[in-house]
């Protein structure tokens, strides 16, 4: 966090925070002349925010139930990026996406396609909101770039947000930002800064899989010849950050290991991860291992980590999704983020990590030495032993 001008900025650069600052004072000396509006007594229309990536949005997802709870008469819909919709495409408290691709989330493309992808649907989502006339916008990102503009612009009534992205003079009502918290808590507080009467330990990430979506899932493990409640750990050795990356030696260890104890190990991933798996399995036999590493539907994917007896991988969504379906998890934790805000969010989470100096950084590109991610597949096999997943 950085302070400038009585306002706390979540930036890396200073001259970042300082040109946010300095628009946000220019901001709330004009708009203060046309004063906030007053919450809302008669919510019809609800707009649900966050723009970024899937595992922030899952996250997200733990408001949802308890917003349906408060407004049980009230649409909600929720604003997203193109990668993240099928998240909530079974979810049962949201009756419409809204789709934003900010250019700064955006993973897919070169910077001239971002760039228009953002202005596109920008400008469509702009006329979907204008025309719905949403009584309650509620945007849950904390980090520039955020939606405020974009639900202030659309006309949404009243804006309740965190202003440590900027825009916060936009915003009806700006949450106060508690650090060494997890993000989970984050949005708890943006939803109880409106009366929605939720206890902490009462919110959890949602994710629903439709039923062909599990039996899509079973079939898939059943051509594997993995039945029905038979004992497998799978493993996503892959992610979008390479600097979050664990060492190809450090995965076949790892595996040798569990599979002495007759256990079957299952690897996943997308297209992006093909050239890590095929590394892993190569020099050494395949007896005992299943690769069912390829672009699957996210519900199959989903219905797969459900049924898994335990499930390891790196600070992404896989392992996110995980915790959040109840599946015993162990993450091999990089030094860029704080596990205390960023952790999957579950009661069977076992975190991996070294502890040198510089960790947390926050450094979106990491570091050249990255340190942090000298685990040892002894510490690995350590905290997999510890936990309940047999």
């Amino acid at each position: 966090m950085i302070t400038v001008l009585g306002h706390q900025y979540h930036f890396q650069k200073r001259r970042w925070a300082i040109i946010i600052g300095l628009i946000d004072v220019i901001g709330t000396f004009l708009f203060s002349l046309f004063g906030k509006n007053t919450e809302p007594r008669n919510v019809r229309k609800i707009l649900v925010s966050r723009i970024d990536h899937l595992g922030d949005v899952l996250l997200a997802t733990c408001a949802l139930p308890h917003l349906k709870r408060a407004y049980p008469d009230a649409k909600i819909d929720f604003l997203i990026g193109e990668w993240a919709k099928d998240l909530l495409v079974n979810n049962p408290c949201v009756n419409e996406t809204i789709i934003y691709d900010s250019f700064l989330h955006n993973r897919s493309g070169n910077l001239w396609y971002r760039i228009r992808s953002d202005v596109t649907s920008f400008l469509d989502a702009f006329r979907k909101i204008r025309k719905n006339r949403y009584d309650l916008g509620i945007d849950l990102r904390a980090y520039f770039i955020n939606s405020i503009p974009l639900l202030y612009l659309s006309g949404v009534k009243y804006i309740v947000g965190y202003g440590t992205g900027g825009f916060g003079f936009l915003l009806d009502k700006e949450v106060l930002y508690r650090t060494g918290i997890h993000e989970v808590l984050h949005i708890a507080d943006l939803i109880k800064s409106i009366g929605v009467d939720v206890k902490d330990e009462e919110i959890r990430p949602l994710y629903k899989i439709s039923i062909l979506g599990e039996e899509r899932a079973k079939s898939l493990l059943k051509s594997e010849h993995i039945q029905s409640g038979e004992l497998f750990i799978l493993i996503h050795p892959g992610t979008s950050d390479k600097k979050k990356e664990w060492n190809i030696q450090g995965w076949k260890t790892i595996i040798n290991d569990l599979k002495q104890s007759g256990v079957k190990i299952v690897l996943c991933g997308g297209s992006n991860d093909i050239h890590i798996v095929k590394a892993i399995l190569s020099e050494g036999s395949q007896n005992g291992i299943v690769n069912i590493t390829s672009p699957l539907p996210l519900e199959v994917f989903a219905g797969v980590v459900k049924r898994a007896s335990l499930v390891i991988g790196l600070d992404s969504f896989p392992c996110h999704l995980a915790a959040a379906m109840g599946t015993p998890t162990v993450v091999l934790w990089s030094g860029i983020n704080d596990p205390a805000q960023w952790r999957p969010y579950g009661n069977n989470v076992e975190i991996v990590r070294k502890d040198p100096s510089c960790a947390p950084c926050y450094r979106s590109k990491g570091c050249e030495q990255m340190t942090c991610m000298d685990i040892s597949p002894e510490e690995v096999l350590e905290r997999v032993h510890f936990a309940d997943w047999k």
